[in-house]
């Protein structure tokens, strides 16, 4: 479960016989009665689909930086081949609402490509120049460090983060998501769902806008919201092991049982 959490694809066991991949397992909330994909066998449900153990020897979150810096830091460390025109049309919007705002941008070293900077700074416009590219590849505890630097992340859209939201989220990182109609667009969506933080989740464009724009502008949100994010992680099901591999094992009892009585 683990390694098909972390590609952010439900689980597909592989039919040998057939030839074919057999049964799909996700959430409910990943894949929604309203959904327009279509899968080769009914998807099997349990209550939380991902899962990721506790960061061990982390550092701790502290205080969000817009406290002593006077201004917001945004951040994005999911790979930039996420980052298309529509996700920077809507950071371009956030920046030119805050104008003290800053972006910082990561992921290994891709951003030491002067191509990829250039594409990005043309798209955000004259807010520009308040981005930080970090073209440094670090150790996760280097790397999560950044963090501490960061108040609020910005989720890629349509194909959102699943490693990267959990690590800003257990650094007490609030993650501002797009809601979409496929599971690799629901996916940090479902990871907030989980942790009760739907008021994350934006439902359209200009929401996710209103979003950003409204917890940078209640500094009174941010440690509260920064202090008790790990606990909720360890509290919820997405750090328990034992809970979400019992509900699989539910899941495919009853499935063994369908098929005994020769139900499809």
């Amino acid at each position: 479960m683990a390694a098909g959490a972390g590609t952010g694809q439900p689980v597909r066991f592989r039919d040998q016989r057939a030839g074919r991949d057999g049964l799909h397992i996700a959430s409910r909330y990943l894949v929604p009665r309203s959904t327009g994909e279509y899968f080769a066998e009914r998807p099997i449900f349990v209550p939380n689909f991902y899962l990721h153990r506790p960061i061990a020897g982390g550092p701790d979150a502290g205080l969000p930086p817009l406290l002593s810096a006077g201004h917001v830091t945004f951040a994005c460390f999911n790979n930039p081949l996420k980052i298309g025109p529509p996700v920077l049309a809507l950071w371009r919007r956030v920046l030119e609402r805050l104008p003290e705002a800053r972006l910082r941008l990561k992921f290994q070293r891709k951003y030491g490509s002067e191509q990829l900077r250039a594409r990005i700074c043309e798209a955000i416009g004259p807010a520009a120049d308040r981005i930080e590219f970090d073209p440094v590849q670090r150790v996760l505890g280097d790397h999560l460090t950044l963090y501490k630097e960061t108040d609020i992340a910005l989720d890629p859209f349509p194909f959102t983060g699943s490693t990267a939201t959990f690590e800003a989220l257990w650094m007490g990182v609030p993650v501002v998501t797009l809601l979409g109609s496929t599971v690799m667009s629901r996916w940090t969506a479902s990871i907030l769902h989980t942790l009760k933080l739907d008021q994350l989740i934006a439902r359209t464009p200009d929401d996710y806008v209103e979003i950003a724009v409204r917890l940078a502008a209640d500094p009174s949100m941010l440690p509260s919201l920064r202090a008790g994010l790990r606990e909720r992680l360890l509290q919820s099901s997405i750090c328990d092991e034992r809970r979400p591999v019992r509900h699989i094992e539910r899941a495919l009892r009853a499935v063994w049982r369908r098929w005994c009585r020769g139900g499809a």
